[in-house]
């Protein structure tokens, strides 16, 4: 713990000189997947714990881990889950003043919808679903990175965070897509790429089946909603055991390692509070999970295949990008293998040294990728809409049938020379678009690469060193 505390304090002091000289900087410095914290976390905390943050240069490790833990017991659970919430709230904060963040609140017919948006309307539009028994405020990692190209939406889904939970609802896969539909209608928003991670990535495959005419592209991070052979988290369901039940500080640990490879740094006051968030929700937790997968407890259940989207994938048509970590400890990297192949023209990364959570443990080299692949398809996007764009222009112009008959008399006395000239143009016009096109291709092949993984067409190609 004393170890982490100096952490603490040096990022403290970091991260102050960053905010006055150069505010991007300091989202590098934030607590999430960077493991620091930000300079006003410790505000929360009492006298005693600040004055035992200033005096640890005078302890020694023994001595000082000995009266630091000490101190921490002696605090009351219910204080240690007010200054975590305290902490984590000011944190919250000071990143969504940042990235320039607003929240706001979508009315639906089945209940309110809790989101955050960035506020510039003319970027392209990326929205972002998070996974099972997570929030929008856990984004901030990932969007950080994304937030000067695009226009950013993250919604609380429904039965998460600070949107509906009403037991008379199902909140299976299939419920959230209209509700989500609704959502960005209101907003107005008509087109947007899509992220989803996790459970989210099965909401982002069932939104693209029902409304592809919404999506510009579609980007999988270690996505839920597909079947693989090995054993997942899905068979652990079926033998009764629900990973998001958890009623111990030693069950919230083995949940963490199990979703991260690369471990978070959580802060002991935090941790608490994170740890109290999944034990208010352990019933909600349990319900959703049985609504989805009902009374199955076998593979073999016909129920339980008709779950999955492996047979709907070769169906989407919008360009896609799968990310996974190689270790991926709840949904086997195999999987991005399986959707990789299933998904016309879609590609593939598979990131080193990481878990579950890419845009958590790797966020920057995360946002880097999908950066490299939705640029790429709003370019795809433009060069298909010139051709269209031409072609009305040309209709506009078109003469009437006098001149048209005029036009072509004229052009069939053209001397040869001029045949010669247009033919030349053309051949222009073919070359320099083949150099374009050779010019896309080298672009799409210098996608960021990280030591996490790279960009390709295979999914032999793409298997990585041992998401």
């Amino acid at each position: 713990m004393i170890k982490k505390l100096k952490k603490v304090r040096s990022t403290i002091e970091t991260a102050k000189g960053k905010v006055s000289s150069k505010k991007e900087d300091v989202l590098d410095s934030l607590y999430g997947a960077s493991n620091q914290l930000n300079l006003s976390t410790f505000n929360a905390l009492p006298d005693s714990a600040r004055e035992a943050i200033t005096s640890l240069p005078q302890f020694n490790s023994e001595l000082g881990n000995s009266r630091l833990q000490r101190w921490y017991e002696n605090i009351s659970k219910d204080k240690k889950i007010k200054v975590g919430g305290d902490i984590y709230q000011r944190f919250l904060a000071l990143r969504r003043r940042i990235i320039g963040a607003k929240e706001g609140v979508h009315r639906s017919h089945a209940g309110p919808i809790s989101y955050w948006q960035t506020q510039k309307r003319d970027k392209p539009t990326v929205i972002y679903f998070h996974g099972f028994a997570d929030n929008k405020n856990n984004a901030f990692d990932l969007m950080q990175h994304l937030v000067k190209d695009y226009h950013v939406v993250v919604p609380d889904l429904p039965g998460f965070g600070s949107s509906f939970k009403d037991s008379h609802h199902h909140y299976g896969i299939e419920s959230m897509a209209p509700w989500l539909k609704s959502f960005a209608d209101s907003l107005g928003i008509e087109t947007f790429h899509l992220i989803g991670h996790s459970m989210g990535g099965a909401l982002a495959i069932d939104f693209a089946k029902r409304y592809p005419e919404m999506l510009n592209s579609l980007c999988l991070l270690c996505s839920a909603g597909v079947l693989g052979p090995s054993r997942s988290i899905y068979d652990d369901i079926l033998d009764g055991d629900i990973l998001f039940q958890i009623e111990t500080l030693q069950e919230f640990d083995d949940f963490l390692r199990t979703a991260f490879f690369k471990l978070p740094f959580v802060p002991p006051f935090v941790k608490e509070y994170y740890f109290q968030e999944f034990l208010d929700n352990y019933d909600w937790y349990g319900e959703i999970v049985r609504h989805t997968f009902e009374d199955i407890s076998s593979r073999d259940d016909e129920r339980f295949q008709k779950k999955f989207f492996n047979k709907d994938l070769n169906r989407l048509t919008m360009p896609c990008h799968i990310i996974w970590g190689e270790k991926d400890a709840i949904f086997p990297a195999e999987i991005a293998g399986i959707i990789h192949k299933s998904i016309p023209h879609s590609t593939l990364n598979i990131l080193q040294e990481c878990g579950h959570s890419p845009h958590y443990e790797y966020p920057k080299e995360t946002a880097q990728i999908i950066k490299g692949f939705v640029d790429q398809s709003q370019n795809d996007r433009s060069v298909k809409a010139k051709p269209e764009v031409k072609a009305a222009k040309k209709a506009v112009k078109t003469p009437s049938k006098a001149k048209s008959h005029a036009v072509k008399k004229k052009a069939a006395k053209a001397p040869s020379k001029a045949k010669a000239h247009a033919s030349k143009k053309i051949d222009s016009k073919v070359k320099s678009n083949a150099k374009s096109k050779n010019t896309a291709a080298k672009t799409n092949k210098a996608k960021p690469t990280t030591k996490a993984g790279t960009t390709k067409k295979t999914a032999a190609a793409q298997k990585a060193k041992p998401a």
